[in-house]
């Protein structure tokens, strides 16, 4: 083996083990937080009235409230979420698949319906979808086309939940990553669901993209609010 070959394959080996130590510390540190931050929900019958009814939905939040959002996916239900394919993508990849939620990569930013085609599939074959609106790489709170033109291709009612705690830190990051403090109370908060009917133009489009993302925005606010009351 020459050692050019030798190097490739080492650098391979060592990409390997660390996605593998990565995506490990970011499963158990998911659940160290699940069983220490107080979590409760509101106006979850705002997602359940199409569960009850037998349809499958398009759940949505914000990249920097995706931290604890796997606790809030129902037990027993089938979840399709769609991660990036860029490398960094493969970390968050194994951490959710841990979860039992299945992956789809592509993107649907800047225009682009690369992944679009395989949460159609997931879609048919009875699963609920799990999309960031303004993932993987921002710009931050900024719906991408691609959303809107999933839920006209599939008819599902986008839901979109968000995420806080009563003692939080944000990261420096492009999306300002919330992580809850350990022992801290946590809540999800379930907004009105938006439908988009498979018949409208390209400004209906627009309008319905602009009208999700302000609700969205709304919800982070309320949410941030929340502890200061109680």
């Amino acid at each position: 083996m020459n050692l050019f070959l030798w190097r490739e394959r080492w650098r391979q080996a060592k990409s390997a083990i660390l996605v593998a130590l990565v995506s490990w510390i970011g499963f158990l540190a998911l659940k160290f937080l699940t069983l220490t931050v107080r979590i409760s929900t509101l106006h979850k019958e705002r997602v359940t009235r199409f569960w009850d009814r037998g349809q499958r939905v398009t759940v949505a939040f914000w990249h920097g409230r995706l931290c604890m959002m796997p606790m809030v996916m129902e037990p027993g239900r089938r979840y399709t979420t769609l991660i990036s394919s860029h490398r960094d993508g493969e970390y968050i990849t194994r951490a959710v698949k841990r979860l039992g939620v299945s992956v789809v990569r592509g993107s649907t930013t800047r225009g682009s319906l690369s992944g679009v085609k395989g949460l159609l599939r997931a879609f048919r074959d009875g699963s609920d979808l799990v999309i960031t609106p303004d993932g993987p790489q921002g710009p931050k709170e900024i719906v991408q086309p691609g959303v809107i033109e999933l839920a006209r291709l599939t008819g599902a009612p986008i839901c979109p939940v968000t995420f806080s705690a009563s003692r939080r830190r944000l990261l420096k990051s492009w999306d300002s990553f919330l992580i809850p403090a350990p022992f801290s109370r946590g809540i999800f908060f379930w907004g009105e669901p938006l439908e988009v009917p498979k018949r409208c133009t390209r400004e209906e489009r627009e309008r319905l993209r602009l009208k999700l993302e302000e609700r969205m925005r709304q919800m982070n606010a309320v949410v941030d609010k929340y502890f200061d009351r109680t």
